[in-house]
């Protein structure tokens, strides 16, 4: 099938009969239902021309689809190939939404007068344009900044009608991976200073016990070496030491009387 841009059809020009909508009008009108639809906010940079556009999802705050007043078109080609096409008949936008934009789609609700009348298999007059597209007047929506993606038509998914999470969604995982990783890297650095310290403890045991099999080695092989009148000759040596450190010093009388004799001079 043939690809055509199309455009969104003016209120305006629906009512007042313009040559493009005139003769669609009588017999080709019909409601569009979506889920909610895009508008794009438009947000300057600084003092320059340069602008910031923001893509948002409107719906509604039930869930309910939306149906959206429109025109459609048949077309037959020679070579029997049809072609289908649509307009979004567009209006004023309520006050509560010319933040974002000054239009928006005219709403249609199932069971009005306003839906009966735009169904209806009646041609078109002026009452039925002006009592049908009228300016949406509840206060029923809700919206949120979505991706770009969606500005392009063969992006396709659920996530281009989820609101959009703060930062890059690639940071968002990346970090949390990045945190993962110093985790892990944290947890082996522990675990390595402590292996290192339970080395360090380890050698240190290991050495002081060495040193105490060597020391008690080497006064084994010296006991080894000792004749026996060796070992009773140091064992008379150490009992004659000791006896003497534990002997009184004799002291003769005349150091005693001298001694006694300064004391009493001294009184």
């Amino acid at each position: 099938m043939n690809q055509y841009k199309t455009f969104n059809a003016r209120k305006e020009s629906v009512l007042q009969g313009n040559r493009l909508w005139k003769t669609v009008r009588n017999s080709t009108r019909c409601v569009i239902p979506v889920v909610g639809y895009y508008e794009w906010k438009h947000e300057k940079l600084g003092q320059g021309k340069k602008v910031n556009k923001k893509p948002y999802f409107i719906k509604k705050k039930d869930g309910e689809l939306m149906f959206l007043a429109g025109l459609f078109s048949s077309v037959k080609f020679e070579n029997d190939e049809e072609m289908h096409t649509f307009t979004i008949i567009t209006g004023p936008a309520p006050k509560y939404m010319e933040w974002l934009h000054f239009r928006m789609p005219i709403i249609l609700e199932p069971g009005t007068s306003a839906w009966d009348q735009w169904l209806s298999n009646e041609d078109y007059t002026d009452k039925i344009g002006q009592e049908s597209l009228k300016e949406y007047g509840k206060e029923g929506f809700e919206w949120f900044e979505v991706s770009k993606d969606v500005g392009k038509t063969t992006n396709d998914g659920e996530y281009l009608i989820k609101p959009l999470l703060k930062g890059n969604i690639g940071d968002f995982f990346g970090k949390n991976e990045k945190n993962q990783m110093n985790k892990k890297i944290d947890e082996k650095v522990v675990k390595e200073e402590a292996k290192q310290e339970n080395q360090l403890i380890g050698e240190d045991s290991h050495k002081g016990s060495d040193e105490e099999k060597h020391g008690l080695t080497e006064e084994k092989l010296k006991n080894q070496e000792e004749t026996p009148v060796q070992k009773k000759e140091a064992l008379k040596k150490e009992n004659s030491e000791t006896n003497e450190r534990k002997r009184p010093k004799n002291i003769s009388i005349l150091d005693r009387l001298r001694s006694h004799t300064t004391k009493k001079q001294k009184t």
